[in-house]
């Protein structure tokens, strides 16, 4: 009999105005409202209560209005067991717009919003709920329901929508950034690496910047900074381009693809005769590659090239020198024999340095500069008529020397056999390879203006 029990409540309050009874007479009220699930009669004792008529303590308000709260989300789970997401929808949008509701059950009901119209495929107001959700949730709760904001982060992603989730993706990184969570670093690679996609550069410098203060993995913020360098190159952006190469140089994780960037420098800086500049770049490069080399690092192959052609420039430097030396006269013949044999030694010690460095290119070359200069001495040794050697000695000269010419052919035939089973074992693919061909390969490969086909031959 509520009507009777109200009535006695009211003549109540009406003789005993400030009594407390009367909070738990309304109590007793709202527990047959519960029973009955009769929302408006919770929002009508309210409506009483805020207009002045009962008198009841702080707490019991906010009691109140959590029970409101609480029967009005029960409606809305009610709806969507029943599979209504449109009526679901309606009573979460009906929960914000009534001014009895909690915080958290506003929170709550975003979050819901969010979720729902994922489900429903609507980009628009995924995202405006997700956003809304984020920036009043907790960071605990933000955590706790994580993966469903990467899931919308994705969906928005897949919907072409690369601002939208990469702004989702950095508000969930910003209120999970103190917590200890491995999430974290899932949320930071795909935001900034969407953003680079998108090409908004500047975003993925604040992605870096939250990466750092946020303590993301080490590993992946700096992945992220590398492939921000390399954007700034393809902008020709060569102020912003060189600023990061010199900041990626002492990254554990990519200083030995720096390298090439640092190549790019001394490049661009000799064009402009800063001469400085180059041989800051260069001293780094070297101590670069030599660091390494000795964590075993993968280095590029026109790095490898790079350092490779240093070696190669100390050998053809000496085979110049050995050139120089002629056999002139039989009193010069044996001095400058042995002088030219030195030579060849040196070059073939120094030979391993490049064979050290592991450039396809400069293992062909040294092979063949090792195979052409045997040869040569080699030829030298079989025409050679010192002036001052009598014709009826010459036989004799020749046989003596038989020894010397053999040994030669055959270290230049080991170099060829070396450098064909090198190219083969390792898939060089280098001009100089048909130099050791024999001409039985006769088309050669250029990568210019090429295009990608399939087997068949289609583009």
């Amino acid at each position: 009999k509520t009507t009777e029990a109200k009535s006695v409540l009211d003549r109540f309050v009406k003789y005993y105005p400030n009594d407390s009874v009367q909070e738990a007479m309304i109590a007793k009220l709202m527990d047959s409202a519960r029973d009955r699930k009769d929302n408006q009669d919770v929002r009508l004792w309210m409506t009483l209560i805020g207009q002045g008529k009962y008198k009841v303590s702080s707490k019991f308000k906010n009691k109140l209005q959590e029970l409101l709260t609480t029967m009005q989300m029960e409606d809305v789970q009610t709806e969507l067991t029943k599979g209504s997401k449109r009526k679901a929808l309606l009573g979460y949008l009906d929960l914000l717009k009534d001014s009895y509701s909690t915080d958290k059950s506003r929170v709550n009901a975003k979050y819901n919003l969010a979720a729902l119209y994922y489900e429903l495929g609507d980009i628009e107001n995924s995202f405006k709920w997700s956003m809304e959700a984020l920036n009043e949730m907790k960071s605990s709760d933000v955590v706790k329901f994580s993966a469903s904001f990467v899931s919308i982060s994705n969906f928005l992603f897949n919907s072409f929508e690369y601002q939208k989730s990469a702004q989702l993706s950095y508000t969930q990184l910003q209120k999970q950034c103190s917590t200890k969570t491995k999430t974290k670093n899932i949320i930071f690679k795909n935001g900034a690496f969407i953003s680079l996609a998108d090409g908004d550069v500047l975003l993925v410098e604040k992605y870096i910047a939250l990466g750092r203060k946020c303590k993301v993995s080490r590993k992946i913020v700096d992945e992220v900074e590398y492939e921000l360098m390399r954007e700034y190159l393809a902008r020709k952006d060569w102020a912003k381009y060189e600023l990061f190469v010199n900041r990626n140089q002492d990254s554990l994780y990519v200083y030995n693809r720096v390298i090439d960037d640092l190549l790019n420098l001394v490049n661009i800086h000799k064009q402009f005769d800063n001469q400085d500049k180059v041989k800051k770049y260069q001293a780094l490069i070297s101590k670069l590659y030599y660091r390494s080399k000795k964590n075993k690092k993968v280095l590029s192959l026109r790095v490898l090239d790079f350092f490779a052609e240093i070696e190669l420039i100390k050998i053809r430097k000496l085979v110049s020198k050995k050139n120089l030396v002629k056999f002139d006269t039989l009193e010069q013949f044996k001095k400058n024999y042995d002088l030219k044999f030195s030579y060849l030694q040196e070059i073939e010690n120094n030979a391993q340095n490049v064979l050290r460095v592991g450039s396809g290119k400069g293992i062909v070359e040294i092979y063949k500069i090792l195979y052409e200069n045997y040869n040569l001495f080699a030829n030298e040794l079989e025409t050679v008529e010192p002036i001052g050697l009598k014709k009826e000695f010459l036989p004799q000269f020749r046989k003596d020397l038989s020894e010397p010419i053999k040994a030669s052919k055959l270290a230049a035939q080991t170099y060829k056999d070396e450098a064909v089973r090198a190219i083969k074992n390792n898939s060089i693919l280098n001009q100089n390879n048909f130099y050791f061909q024999d001409g039985k390969y006769p088309v050669k490969y250029f990568n210019v203006d090429s295009v990608y086909m399939d087997r068949s031959g289609a583009y």
